[in-house]
């Protein structure tokens, strides 16, 4: 397991929560409290975690798992229930890292809740 690792996306560097490479999974955790408990996972959560995963394929991961595991700060026996997966398709990873596009996060926030490009 790996903690804070750094990786670098469009050349801004990013820190994953916790990568474990013999899964190849990232886990990103956000802390909120029981108030703003989030039935889907937030859009610039998901984006934050496609980036991770796109910069750990530049470097050659494969196969990987994403998850972003939200923590209620006045409730954390609670947090099972906030696992959400993220999915990362080629296709998100072939318009990512195409360097020639000039707006990469324009990119990241267009694509949906389910992967679908908006």
């Amino acid at each position: 397991m790996e903690y804070q690792r750094e990786v670098s996306f469009f050349r801004i560097k990013g820190h994953i929560e916790l990568f474990f490479p013999e899964t190849a999974t990232v886990l990103e955790i956000k802390a909120t409290s029981s108030s703003f408990i989030p039935f889907l996972p937030d859009m610039h959560h998901l984006c934050q975690v496609r980036a991770y995963m796109v910069a750990l394929v530049e470097e050659g991961s494969e196969n990987l798992n994403g998850f972003i595991l939200y923590i209620q700060s006045d409730k954390p026996s609670s947090m099972l229930e906030l696992i959400f997966p993220v999915d990362l398709q080629e296709w998100m990873v072939d318009r990512l890292a195409d360097t020639n596009q000039p707006q990469p996060f324009q990119t990241l926030a267009n694509i949906g809740l389910n992967g679908e490009f908006r």
